[in-house]
């Protein structure tokens, strides 16, 4: 009796079919591993200098092709080409990632049915070095004594780059004039670099003038009580 060829037929079109698909997928001997960017510290709101990269291997070998994404999971930072392919190294490698608020900071890379998967990456975000204080309102107003001025006052801490400083102790203090507790008063910044104070009132007549300091760096409010 002659075998027959039918049953051929669907097994070499399920080899076709495979040859699509990704690799990662066609065996279970697949491991991934963190290639690089672990455990990294940089300013909030910047990205890690070593872009993090994951690598994948299939008994031992780099295996390219293999689709990896990645997810941030905690920090509130962002990522940018997060569905990468892996090279002809095995290896995938994110645009950039940007860490969020001050705090610990962690990204996913995930590669379906690899042992290893997913694969945790964490990163750490300070705050930067106060370089800038700048006034954002508050200046040159005019109240009567023993009532607050209508805007009240607020600066914004920066870095040399301009961004915006998180956690950043701001010491208000009258330089002339008297204020209703105002004297030594610490408000810590924002997450947009901001501070303030909730009010501010003049309770003598005439010029008044109050500071706010951070880092050593001085910004000068005035106003005139009547």
């Amino acid at each position: 009796m002659r075998p027959s060829h039918a049953l051929l037929v669907p097994v070499a079109l399920l080899g076709l079919a495979a040859c699509g698909a990704d690799p990662a997928a066609q065996s279970d001997n697949i491991l991934a591993t963190l290639a690089a960017g672990a455990s990294q510290t940089t300013v909030a709101g910047s990205a890690v200098p070593i872009p993090p990269a994951v690598q994948v291997f299939r008994a031992g070998e780099p295996l390219a092709g293999v689709t990896i994404t990645f997810e941030v999971t905690r920090g509130g930072g962002s990522v940018s080409d997060a569905t990468v392919t892996t090279d002809a190294d095995g290896i995938a490698r994110v645009g950039a990632w940007v860490l969020g608020t001050i705090g610990p900071q962690e990204l996913v890379a995930s590669v379906p049915g690899a042992l290893g998967s997913p694969v945790r990456i964490s990163a750490l975000a300070v705050a930067g070095v106060p370089a800038i204080v700048e006034l954002v309102q508050g200046d040159g107003q005019e109240a009567r004594v023993y009532a607050s001025v209508p805007n009240r006052p607020i600066v914004r801490v920066l870095d040399a780059a301009g961004r915006p400083l998180a956690g950043i102790p701001v010491t208000w203090d009258v330089a002339a004039g008297d204020a209703a507790g105002v004297r030594g008063a610490d408000v810590v910044t924002l997450p947009d670099g901001t501070a303030g104070l909730s009010k501010w009132i003049m309770i003598r007549p005439g010029q008044n003038v109050l500071t706010a300091t951070a880092a050593g760096i001085t910004v000068t409010f005035r106003a005139t009580g009547t």
